[in-house]
């Protein structure tokens, strides 16, 4: 259905940048939205958060934060009531998504704080504290700094969503903490958007785990990246082969790393799980690592040289089972020979009679 709007029956009208709606529309929420409407709304240039957030229905912490995420884009111009250009100073993209009704509004006392746990970059001793950031510290360190103000644009673009004040803490803690650089950051961003984790906790897991083992560097990281990637792509061919259809547990995936830093192939791990399935008639990855840790103890690596073994084995066992026959008795030829022996007569020895 389509339908014809009549503009001109509704009365006054104001602009909304088309980039608001070209690039903004699905990520950001309803009520940054709403804070930007009113806003350009106004016929008065001077904009009070609090009549902002009551005629929004949010609080006044979000309606100013909303303003501060308009000013960064670049989509409005804001200034600061000091004078300074406050759309400059939040570069940093704040907390897109529903925010508190003004019923619920904090005391300026108990104004909402983005808290990431830091750890200052000392691997010989762990030295944790809480940081707490506002949106306002947040776009005062995307100001002071400007790989910061890149990493937080980048990583938006990266994630192909806004995101919001917990997230850019989180960065600010994994640059000035960690110590890692912008492009160390953004090619794990990158990563963990490839296999669908795009989510700052993951992030966080992933690169704690890289720090605390010396994994610091884009070179390190770059190259550590590859090898997971490599091992990502082994797990999934290995799940179809052994008929795994839901994503490999955490077990699992130690049983394919494990397989794969020993120097084993698919082909012999489908040969493993023949031989399992063969005993067990299921695929037990617990029966199938201890086959494989056996040849590996034995220096047996590929199928030619399980097959020489096999074989060794068996002509081995034939040998044995050849010899053993010929040590075993002949009961005929017993029988034999005691039919012809003269019992009655045969003298077993010295005796009185």
């Amino acid at each position: 259905m389509i339908y014809k709007l009549g503009l001109s029956t509704f009365g006054r009208f104001f602009n909304v940048p088309c980039g608001v709606v070209d690039n903004y529309l699905k990520p950001v929420s309803g009520d940054f939205y709403k804070v930007l409407l009113a806003a350009l709304s106004s016929d008065n240039p001077f904009i009070d958060t609090e009549v902002l957030a009551a005629r929004c229905g949010v609080s006044a912490s979000a309606a100013e934060e909303a303003l501060l995420f308009w000013g960064s884009t670049g989509m409005i111009d804001i200034t600061s009531s000091d004078g300074n250009p406050a759309a400059a100073a939040a570069s940093v993209p704040v907390q897109a998504v529903p925010v508190t009704s003004a019923a619920a509004e904090p005391s300026k006392a108990e104004a909402p704080v983005s808290t990431v746990e830091s750890i200052k970059p000392s691997r010989s001793s762990f030295q944790r504290s809480s940081v707490r950031y506002t949106p306002k510290e947040l776009a005062q360190k995307a100001k002071d700094d400007e790989n910061i103000h890149v990493l937080f644009q980048e990583v938006q673009k990266v994630f192909g969503r806004v995101i919001n004040a917990a997230d850019s803490a989180a960065l600010v803690d994994l640059y000035d903490f960690y110590g890692f650089d912008v492009p160390s950051i953004l090619i794990l961003a990158q990563y963990c958007t490839d296999i669908g984790k795009n989510r700052m906790a993951y992030m966080l897991t992933v690169a704690r785990d890289w720090y605390d083992r010396g994994i610091c560097g884009y070179e390190q990281i770059e190259r550590e990246i590859v090898r997971l990637t490599e091992q990502n792509n082994t797990d999934h061919r290995l799940c179809v082969m052994l008929g795994i259809e839901e994503p490999p547990t955490k077990k699992q995936k130690e049983y394919f790393a494990s397989w794969t830093e020993w120097g084993y192939g698919e082909d012999m791990i489908r040969i493993a799980a023949e031989k399992c399935r063969d005993q067990k008639n299921k695929t037990d990855l617990r029966y199938m690592n201890g086959i494989i840790k056996r040849w590996q103890s034995e220096g047996t690596f590929t199928p030619d040289v399980l097959k020489q073994r096999e074989e060794s084995f068996v002509r081995s066992k034939a040998d044995s089972s050849a010899a053993e026959k010929d040590r075993s008795y002949d009961l005929g030829k017993w029988h034999q020979m005691a039919e012809t022996l003269d019992f009655d007569n045969f003298n077993f020895g010295d005796g009185d009679e």
